[in-house]
């Protein structure tokens, strides 16, 4: 043997694995087979979404003994149904248990699925789950494992810290801003988050035994809604209330369909569902660089455009592998949950910068245009008290106009008036005369003039008096 430190099941040394498609075989019907019946793997094993349970049987490790420092074996993914360790002691089997359907009361208290190992002997694993049975097996030694936890944590701490302030800024931008695109990008990058906890075991960790059954039904009801948010935010970005009719409606439908999909959770129909689920972001992705590309290549070279190109490209590539290693068509050489989360992850950023980006763009265009409604106001106010004081010189002129006009037909009556003034004395003088002559002869008559002819005379005079 050598002193091999950390001893990787399937890459580093080889395993059989046997199918068991009702799941009834016991540790002795799987012991007592032989080795023909197994299938010898030299990668780590990804069988897709499946009902079967698997045996993977594995020689004794060869690592070294050391009783100050005992052997561990670390399994991953961390939300494995349940994994069941055998190792035979004498004439009996030793088991342990570990996975997220077991209480953390029963296992060993980190979120891993870790096991210990006696050394210099064989071990069987019986794996039985419905996500995605993929096991990558670590052979380690106690410092070794520790060390290991605590670069795994720090790595997990970085990764969720970042996630938990990138989902904050977007919640409180969609908050502040109400738009629909923001919404979709919140919804989306708080999925993530929380469905990357629950992969992760935080939330098998902390929850309490009488509710540890709770972490597995949160993995699989996330399953269905981290790629319905991720087609809604797809079809808020690029599609809807534009001229992609069609693909908007088939990122409605692929949207829609997986959360219509979580029925079969009770419904005991959840792996064919679940492997649905899984190709729905590929999809969503695909459809999105679509139209990202064709928009930048109609409207020409811009920086938004091409960030929301980039990492739905990004994602349309590499997501085929993660999809395909997820569905078990091809071999899981690392744990795509690394791929995926580090996608997710570039994801959110880049289109948060792109939506930024965008926005900042419309602030922009918003202050250029209030700048140009500021000038034009001032210049209609300049033009409008420019024609307030014309219009007020006119009025004042026009008021000059009538006081003169209003002066001179003063001054022409009051010409008249004295014009008839003097007309009367003049006309007064003379038929006063004319008057007293007729009175005179009325009250005194001759013989030449009577009363008779001399009534006419003052009837004349006062009448033109």
């Amino acid at each position: 043997m050598q002193p091999i430190p950390n001893l990787k099941l399937g890459t580093d040394w080889p395993m059989q694995v046997l199918e068991d498609a009702h799941g009834r075989m016991t540790v002795d019907d799987v012991a007592a087979l032989p080795d023909s019946a197994f299938k010898t793997q030299h990668a780590p094993l990804n069988e897709g979404y499946s009902h079967k349970v698997y045996w993977v049987k594995v020689a004794a490790p060869p690592i070294l003994p050391a009783a100050a420092d005992p052997l561990w074996l670390e399994v991953m993914p961390a939300y494995l149904d349940k994994v069941t360790l055998y190792q035979r002691l004498g004439e009996t089997w030793r088991a342990y248990d570990s996975g997220d359907t077991v209480p953390l009361s029963q296992r060993v208290r980190v979120r891993q699925l870790v096991f210990p190992l006696v050394a210099d002997t064989s071990f069987i694993l019986r794996v039985q789950t419905l996500s995605a049975t993929q096991v990558h097996a670590v052979v380690r030694r106690s410092t070794g494992l520790m060390a290991g936890l605590a670069g795994t944590e720090w790595a997990a701490g970085v990764h969720l810290g970042i996630n938990l302030l990138l989902s904050l800024l977007i919640i409180g931008a969609a908050l502040a801003l109400r738009t629909r695109s923001l919404v979709a990008m919140a919804a989306f990058s708080t999925t993530v988050l929380l469905h990357g906890f629950n992969v992760q075991g935080y939330a098998h960790l902390w929850l309490p035994d009488h509710l540890s059954h709770w972490s597995d039904l949160l993995v699989s009801v996330g399953v269905f809604i981290l790629p319905a948010t991720f087609a809604w935010q797809v079809r808020e970005l690029l599609t809807r209330g534009t001229r992609w009719r069609r693909v908007d409606t088939a990122l409605l439908a692929l949207a829609i369909a997986p959360l219509l999909a979580i029925a079969s959770i009770p419904l005991n129909r959840y792996p064919p569902f679940a492997a649905f689920a899984i190709t729905v972001p590929w999809f969503a992705s695909m459809l999105g660089t679509w139209v990202a590309w064709n928009k930048l290549r109609q409207s020409g070279p811009s920086a938004v455009h091409l960030l929301l190109a980039t990492p739905y490209s990004l994602y349309a590539v590499v997501g085929s592998y993660v999809t395909a290693t997820a569905m078990g068509l091809l071999p899981a050489q690392v744990d795509t949950r690394t791929y995926w989360q580090l996608m997710a992850l570039l994801l959110n950023i880049l289109i948060a910068v792109a939506v930024g980006a965008d926005l900042l763009e419309r602030f922009r265009q918003s202050m250029a245009q209030r700048a140009q409604l500021v000038k034009s106001l001032e210049q209609s106010e300049q033009s409008l008290e420019e024609r307030v004081r014309e219009r007020t010189a006119e009025l004042l002129r026009t008021q000059n106009a009538l006081q003169a006009a209003l002066h001179s037909e003063r001054e022409l009556r009051q010409d008249q008036r004295q014009f008839f003034n003097m007309v009367n004395h003049e006309f007064r003088t003379p038929l006063a005369v004319i008057d007293s002559a007729a009175t005179e002869q009325w009250s005194f008559p001759s013989p030449t003039s009577t009363r008779k002819s001399s009534a006419p005379r003052r009837s004349a005079v006062r009448a033109g008096a």
